[in-house]
């Protein structure tokens, strides 16, 4: 009789814990599954490059840190992104941070997204529809980082002869604001004519092959400007195998681990970067402060404890960090990543 009683009490504890979604086995998950009771993804523009894999580390971290169980995730080709954020969609939640690869193609998923009441933060974004996002996040002031491209190439060709630039997306938007600063740069202070601007859709493969047909067919050419984190190391590749290592500036924005062989050898001479996994943990902490303060968030008031991001500057719903760091052979080993 008595095991009878502990059967039939044990039946209904399990039946209790099923009806309440906490099977004993965890494969049932509650809509709101961390602390703070916010479900928020992480969206890159694609897992397969070494730059977004450095965001998810910094996601991961996050979470550690502060007990969560924020999402991580996204296509492995950027020109499957906005096909990621639809399925991404059908699921309920609390706040999307995004880094977006071709704002255009991206701009519809992003404003059914607030419509639906969800938080929209966007990284690379600062100059895109403010109806599609909440609040953007910058890791330093663009137009300035343009500008320093284009004193590099300026000052390290004499102001000479012709260049070109890559951007992983032509409606990627920080690239092309990097490059239009670095053009208004070389324009304001060197006779440098530019060849154009070119896509290389965040592939290393794809900036190997058109330096390699550029610098072939325009000789003239003494300067290359790459925005992926991937393009300086795949021009640089280019540059060797054609010996013009010392004859070509290379510089733009790349990812330290990447391009640390060509920039100890000195086929690149200095880049500039931020930190994609402090961009993770920024990107979290302000869709945190904008769910739990609502309309009372201020963000000339916001507040994040993530190196780079805790003094900030801002303009419009655009939020601009101090997270820029130029990187030389000196201090390249500076960097874990």
């Amino acid at each position: 009789m008595r095991m009878r009683k502990i059967v039939a009490l044990a039946l209904v504890l399990a039946l209790v814990l099923t009806l309440c979604g906490c099977e004993s086995s965890g494969a049932v998950k509650t809509e709101k599954s961390d602390k703070n009771g916010y479900k928020i993804a992480v969206v890159p523009k694609t897992i397969s490059i070494s730059w977004f894999q450095r965001m998810e580390q910094g996601v991961k971290e996050y979470n550690a840190e502060h007990g969560t169980d924020y999402f991580f995730g996204g296509p492995t080709d950027v020109a499957d992104q906005v096909t990621y954020i639809e399925q991404l969609l059908a699921e309920d939640w609390d706040a999307i941070c995004i880094v977006p690869h071709d704002v255009e193609s991206i701009a519809p998923m992003l404003e059914k997204a607030r419509k639906e009441g969800i938080v929209v933060i966007t990284h690379e974004a600062e100059t895109i529809d403010p109806k599609y996002f909440d609040y953007d996040l910058e890791p330093f002031v663009s137009t300035e980082t343009g500008a320093h491209y284009g004193e590099t190439i300026v000052n390290s060709c004499g102001g000479e002869g012709m260049y070109f630039q890559f951007v992983g997306s032509l409606n990627a938007v920080s690239h092309n604001v990097w490059c239009d600063a670095a053009d208004e740069y070389i324009a304001a202070h060197s006779d440098m004519v530019k060849l154009g601007r070119y896509e290389t859709q965040e592939d290393m493969a794809a900036a190997y092959n058109q330096t390699k047909e550029l610098l072939q067919a325009h000789p003239e050419i003494v300067a290359i400007q790459g925005c992926c984190s991937t393009d300086l190391a795949g021009a640089a590749k280019a540059v060797e195998e054609l010996g013009l290592q010392g004859k070509i500036t290379i510089t733009g924005n790349a990812l330290p681990s990447v391009s640390k062989e060509h920039t100890l050898n000195g086929t690149i001479e200095t880049f500039s970067m931020w930190d994609p996994g402090m961009a993770g943990k920024a990107m979290l902490a302000l869709a945190e402060q904008v769910l739990s303060e609502k309309e009372s968030f201020d963000p000339t008031c916001c507040t994040i404890s993530v190196p780079g991001y805790e003094h900030m500057t801002v303009k419009n719903n655009v939020l601009y960090g101090q997270a820029r760091c130029d990187v030389t052979k000196d201090n390249i080993d500076d960097y874990g990543f």
